[in-house]
């Protein structure tokens, strides 16, 4: 029986956290278990040429896209907004602060004075 796999799925898996070995599993699957490979089949699969040097990409932020099932589009900002039907300008001030200067001074010698030498 011949195992059908197909490249897409593969890149897919190990973009999502899973290993190519289940020795190497981190808690995302591994291809090794998913597709009842061999080593022989892995070193195979790693070999075409679209697979080469292609590793596990461990996850760490998960990005879920919500704003097209409830139609929100995201507004250009400018600078005029209406509001109401009416066109509103909006006024923009910028204020800049520039910070003072520091200056560091060495501390001057204490002074002592006879009556405790």
């Amino acid at each position: 029986m011949i195992t059908t796999i197909k490249i897409s799925d593969v890149l897919h898996a190990l973009a999502n956290g899973q290993t190519w070995n289940k020795k190497d599993d981190i808690g995302f699957g591994n291809l090794e278990k998913d597709y009842k490979l061999t080593p022989k089949d892995i070193a195979q699969l790693k070999a075409h040429p679209k697979l080469q040097g292609v590793e596990t990409k461990i996850p760490s932020l998960l990005i879920i896209d919500d704003t097209e099932d409830i139609g929100v589009k995201p507004q250009p900002i400018t600078p005029s907004t209406e509001i109401h039907g009416e066109l509103q300008e909006e006024v923009r001030e910028s204020k800049i602060e520039v910070a003072k200067e520091i200056v560091y001074k060495k501390p001057e010698e204490p002074v002592i004075y006879e009556a405790f030498i």
